[in-house]
């Protein structure tokens, strides 16, 4: 096999993220506030944030994020 690159992970901040994002009642097509909640946390280390249509076409309440620098 490969090398693989190595990356440093923040566990403790990675852990904080997941247990956030898992507090959120996000149902099917009811995702809102934990997207909501992402796009403040990428907007905060530097990123755009976009939402697509595709909540409206299925009937959900947000779209896809979409997130960029």
């Amino acid at each position: 096999m490969g090398n693989a690159s190595s990356v440093n992970v923040n566990e403790e901040r990675l852990l904080d993220t997941f247990l956030t994002l898992v507090r959120f009642n996000t149902p099917s097509r009811h995702e809102k506030p934990a997207m909501e909640w992402c796009a403040q946390y990428l907007r905060r280390i530097g990123f755009e944030v976009e939402f697509d249509d595709a909540g409206e076409k299925v009937g959900g309440t947000v779209g896809n994020l979409i997130a960029f620098k």
